[in-house]
């Protein structure tokens, strides 16, 4: 969500290679690609943990 401010476009002017780590443009899609990954990392973390 940091793309929301225009930080990351200012960045990526004086130094490009921020824009593959930050990104210029937010697209809401990716709040659901974060859930979906905070959701999988839960399962191996949960799944894990119960193998121990």
């Amino acid at each position: 969500m940091l793309q929301l401010t225009g930080l990351p476009a200012s960045w990526a002017a004086s130094f490009p290679p921020v824009v593959l780590v930050f990104g210029t443009a937010f697209a809401p899609q990716d709040l659901l690609f974060y859930a979906a990954g905070v959701a999988a990392a839960w399962a191996i973390d949960s799944a894990a943990r119960r193998s121990v």
